[in-house]
């Protein structure tokens, strides 16, 4: 008898371990995950989204359409959800997939910045051409006061 399926297993730091049953050894989640940062850096993005939104993890699971484990497994970092799923995630929680993918740059943007660009996607070209001016005539503005 042996059982396929790895189970889970909790040390006394609390840092969830896999044990690979028929071998002798333990692997931590952060060395069987090749992508881990970037699970990580999603994972903590999906929290925060979450929280700003003040849904509980089940209420966020039933609104992504999801089941509520795998919505806490995501958050958790236990799994990195579909190319699909990630889409959709990042598309109703308005989660920057930018700053998931490459969290590098995201320190180079704040909040306003994401939410200004996100704004500009529901703006016809009218609105765009208006935007466009405003901001130009700001930068003119400040160049010069600045001088």
């Amino acid at each position: 008898w042996k059982l396929r399926r790895p189970y889970k297993i909790r040390t006394s730091s609390f840092r969830e371990h896999t044990l690979l049953l028929g071998g002798d050894y333990d692997v931590p989640v952060n060395q069987r995950c090749p992508d881990f940062q970037q699970c990580k850096v999603f994972s903590e993005d999906l929290k925060k989204a979450r929280k700003k939104l003040h849904l509980t993890q089940a209420a966020c699971a039933e609104l992504l359409d999801l089941s509520v484990s795998f919505e806490k497994d995501l958050e958790r970092c236990r799994c990195s959800p579909s190319i699909e799923n990630f889409y959709h995630i990042c598309r109703t929680l308005s989660i920057s997939a930018d700053d998931c993918i490459f969290p590098e740059d995201s320190q180079k943007t704040n909040s306003t910045y994401h939410e200004l660009l996100r704004l500009l996607s529901l703006c016809d070209e009218s609105s765009l051409k208006i935007l466009t001016a405003t901001a130009t005539a700001l930068i003119n503005e400040k160049q010069n006061t600045s001088t």
